[in-house]
């Protein structure tokens, strides 16, 4: 327990360093830092972990509360699980929609309406459990929540207990002609690196508009260099674009991106601007060196098609939702600076603080964390949050939109 207390008081003590003010920036996040972790304290006094296991599954609730959505931890010895059955996820006027299932929804003729999910009304699922998720605004957070149900890279605990947020293994749809059926969300071990590539961008052409669908920037997982996922993030770009693609318009679609790397970003834009572009500025939030500027490092020549006009020129959309954070909200917002682009989606979170983290080892040396340590301006120097970010035209699809085209956010742009 002594060593449970001391990597906790030094993990309050790194945070608060790095925190001016020693509260999360984001708008509308009302609780203390200094309060949550002697709340935390008080449950480990109140009632011990038996294990490492049951400890860093606490540690990890917590920095998922943190509304920057920055935070994370790394636990050496955790498993880590993930959602094996492809389901996808949309909110619409009537709520939240099951819009893609690879296996176990045979039965079901998508998309269908998540009625409850481990037997709660899903929106009060929602309201229980989406605070718990970061995000800057509601919306984003409840995008999280769903990402996490997609895909939860959160570690699971070997044991039961009441202090640690359980997975999701059943949701509730009810279809068109109102019959309900339950649903087994599968789960298994996340290998220490992926079985096969992941597919971090694809296209399509439809009705002579290119949509480019860019699911991360950050291709690949955590055992993985930088430059390897560049490499791969490069690769399935310049197999997705085409000088045989007969195209007019342009659709970058970034619903559900929380974001990545840096290079991983710029490499895209580069395709598809003629001249370099801002894309934003950096301070350190416990100290005042100035701002730091981050522009535009590859130069639109950097793309094979750079000679062809209409990549450049062609109209340009970026789709966006709740779900696109941090690198993401930094990508469509520069773009949207620029003029090159507009922005069309049902919300916005601009949860972009990250910046440089500072990498923290607790004392034990049994596991880390990653502190944010920047804010992020835009180009007029405002500062990157929700607050500030205006879409170009906003919609909120209804169940019948997604039935008659689709995807009716797409059918806007």
């Amino acid at each position: 327990m002594t060593e449970y207390m001391t990597d906790i008081d030094a993990f309050a003590t790194a945070v608060q360093s790095q925190w001016a003010n020693q509260r999360i920036h984001e708008q509308r996040d009302h609780f203390s830092f200094p309060g949550r972790i002697a709340e935390f304290k008080a449950a480990l006094v109140a009632h011990p972990p038996v294990n490492e296991q049951e400890f860093y599954a606490r540690v990890n609730n917590v920095l998922l509360s943190f509304h920057d959505g920055h935070f994370y931890g790394i636990f050496p010895k955790a498993k880590y699980l993930q959602n094996t059955s492809g389901m996808r996820f949309q909110f619409s006027e009537q709520g939240l929609l099951l819009t893609e299932c690879a296996r176990g929804c045979e039965q079901v003729s998508l998309p269908v309406r998540v009625i409850r999910v481990d037997g709660m009304e899903t929106e009060s699922w929602l309201v229980q459990k989406a605070p718990l998720y970061s995000g800057s605004t509601d919306a984003g957070r409840r995008e999280h929540l769903v990402r996490h149900l997609e895909q939860d890279d959160r570690m699971a605990p070997a044991i039961s207990s009441a202090s640690i947020e359980p997975l999701v293994t059943k949701i509730t749809v009810k279809g068109i002609l109102g019959v309900e059926q339950d649903l087994v969300v599968p789960w298994q071990n996340a290998g220490p690196s992926p079985v096969t590539e992941p597919q971090c961008i694809s296209s399509q052409l439809k009705d002579q508009a290119l949509i480019v669908r860019v699911r991360t920037f950050y291709c690949g997982n955590f055992n993985e260099s930088p430059a390897t996922h560049l490499a791969r993030f490069n690769n399935q770009l310049t197999r997705v674009l085409s000088s045989e693609i007969p195209f007019s318009s342009l659709i970058i679609d970034v619903r559900g991106n929380s974001g990545g790397m840096l290079d991983e970003a710029q490499a895209l834009v580069s395709h598809f601007i003629s001249t370099p572009l801002f894309w934003y500025a950096s301070k350190l939030r416990s100290a005042s060196p100035g701002q730091l500027p981050e522009v535009l490092k590859i130069q639109p020549s950097a793309s094979p098609f750079a000679n062809e006009k209409r990549y450049s020129q062609a109209p340009l959309w970026v789709l966006m939702d709740g779900g696109c954070f941090s690198q993401c909200a930094i990508f469509a917002q520069a773009l949207q600076d620029s003029g090159r682009a507009q922005l069309v989606g049902t919300e916005f979170d601009a949860g972009a603080g990250g910046g440089s983290s500072l990498a923290w080892t607790a004392p034990s040396g049994q596991w880390s964390a990653n502190i944010p340590a920047w804010e992020v301006y835009r180009k007029d120097g405002q500062l990157l949050e929700a607050s500030t970010v205006k879409l170009d035209l906003k919609t909120l699809p209804s169940r019948s939109d997604f039935y008659a085209f689709g995807d009716p956010t797409l059918l806007n742009a």
